[in-house]
Formats: structure tokens, sequence, C-alpha cells
């Protein structure tokens, strides 16, 4: 876990998913193909499931006294090229409306 100006860098929890959700509909793409509510539907607790599972992907929060202000999911790659070396692919980059432009994402990134 990594502290930055009081938000905690943390892995997500099933709990975390409405926030997560929420923040992945809060653009024009994200609104026109999530789906909010509470519970989150099915699809998301599936997904959520199969990317806890798999040991190649982390899906971390920001975090602040247990609200989610901002995610990241990290994969990593197995791959031939440059002799076998394994890449990373980030998915779901997003920070509150709030606290973008704060360097909040570039943390994540990081």
């Amino acid at each position: 876990m990594t502290e930055y100006q009081g938000y905690e860098i943390r892995e997500a929890t099933r709990e975390d998913l409405a926030a997560v959700i929420a923040m992945l509909a809060d653009d024009a793409l994200g609104a026109t193909r999530e789906t909010l509510g509470e519970p989150p539907a099915d699809c998301y607790i599936t997904a959520f499931e199969a990317l806890d599972a798999d040991p190649r992907n982390e899906f971390f929060n920001l975090d602040t006294g247990g609200a989610v202000n901002g995610c990241l999911q990290l994969t990593d790659i197995p791959g031939l090229s440059r002799r076998g070396m394994e890449r990373g692919q980030i998915e779901s980059l997003r920070v509150l409306r709030a606290l973008q432009g704060k360097g909040f994402g570039r943390k994540l990134f990081e």
C-alpha cells in the first residue's frame, strides 16, 4: 500500500464494484456502455471474480477512508518479443472528476 496526500492505493475488493462502475460510466463512452446499479449487475461480479482469481491481473483503487476515488487494472502479458519479455497492459484508469488534475491518476499509473 502507498500513502499519497492522505490517499491510499490498495487492491480492489468486490465491495468496491459499485464505485468503480460509477467511475467507468462517468465519461462519454462509459455512459453508453456501463450499467449502474446497486448491487452491481452479475456481469461485473463475474468479471471481477475472474480478474481477482487471475495472478496476471491486478485491480487497484485510490482510497480515502474507505471511499473509492480512482481505479486502475494492470494485466501482465507474456510475450516472445524482446527475448520473452513480459509487458503490462493498463485498463480502466479513472479518477473522480473532483480529483482530476491533481496527480492521482499519475500516481496510480506509477
